[in-house]
């Protein structure tokens, strides 16, 4: 596995242009000598620290930083099996839960939009946003699950049945400038919400003889209709097959962050990041335990349930980070 020299060379080799370099290159060491020295870094590591912008490197540094992240919250960290399973281990105050980490790439459609020039007419792909979104947490499930063709960790006994477990969703290749990627321009609630509570786009209702608006929300969209492709499910935390997914941890967090802790640098700032719990949860996970400015959960009201915001941290202007 790399050891911090190694990953210092890395880093210094991918980093050491950014216009922060000074200040994020020392970061990240210190972090990845941390990450060794926790025992968290894996022989994989090495190979995708040096891979640049493809998959591996995207996903090993998130599963540092998600590392990190829980660290500074106060979780004691361990690997999970090495025969297979999630990610980490995580215990604090007496409480385990187990923590999968996924970074999807971004859609060509997003990738185009993300990459646009500064000036013209565009538009948003919010259908793109939200298959960002669907597709992470489907294929974590899916590995937790198993299927027809392969059995689940569930199955295979590399998971504690009896701790929650988080898919950690970090959209920080698709965030976009002004987090468009986190969360959709109207509505409120992040994409994941949108992924797995079947929230459909903002709907207005009219009286037909009147013309007068009766109703504007949201309402229950079971799937993602696609021409001539198999629909996308939006209501994973309603499939009872889905119940030992405890939450999904959503974020957009890459290296940058690290300098968060240095104010001279930047500007002490949010990192965009939310939990939404199922409400059919085998093991439930209790609200402002991970660290997560936003918590989000199903709750029954008149006209079936609601999607509520059960925390928020967010700061407001002007107001210091915690």
């Amino acid at each position: 596995m790399a050891t911090p020299a190694q990953a210092r060379h890395f880093f210094q080799a991918r980093h050491g242009t950014h216009h922060h370099a000074s200040d994020l290159v020392p970061r990240m060491e210190a972090v990845y000598a941390w990450f060794f020295d926790a025992g968290l870094s894996e022989r994989k590591f090495e190979a995708a620290i040096k891979a640049g912008h493809d998959p591996e490197h995207s996903q090993n540094l998130s599963e540092m930083l998600v590392a990190y992240r829980l660290h500074q919250a106060g979780f004691a960290l361990n690997r999970s099996s090495r025969k297979g399973g999630p990610d980490f281990v995580a215990i604090k105050d007496g409480v385990k839960i187990l923590v999968e980490v996924v970074t999807p790439q971004a859609l060509p459609e997003v990738d185009v939009y993300l990459n646009r020039p500064k000036a013209g007419v565009f538009t948003v792909p919010l259908q793109g946003f939200l298959m960002c979104w669907t597709k992470g947490i489907a294929a974590k499930t899916k590995q937790l699950l198993g299927d027809g063709n392969s059995r689940g960790w569930r199955e295979k006994k590399l998971v504690d049945e009896n701790a929650p477990f988080v898919i950690a969703v970090n959209g920080c290749l698709f965030s976009g400038m002004f987090d468009e990627g986190f969360r959709p321009p109207v509505g409120g609630h992040p994409w994941a919400a949108t992924a797995l509570y079947a929230i459909s786009d903002p709907t207005i209702r009219f009286d037909r003889q009147t013309g007068q608006r009766l109703w504007t929300g949201f309402e229950h969209r079971k799937d993602l209709t696609r021409t001539d492709k198999e629909p996308i499910p939006l209501d994973t935390f309603f499939d009872p097959a889905c119940a030992p997914v405890s939450a999904v941890w959503a974020m957009s967090l890459d290296q940058l962050d690290l300098l968060y802790d240095c104010p001279a640098v930047l500007p002490r700032q949010r990192y965009a990041s939310a939990v939404l719990h199922n409400p059919n949860a085998e093991v439930a996970m209790r609200v402002g335990l991970l660290p997560a400015y936003e918590e989000w959960a199903i709750t029954p009201d008149a006209e079936g349930y609601g999607v509520t915001l059960v925390l928020d941290a967010r700061p407001k202007d002007g107001q210091p980070e915690n």
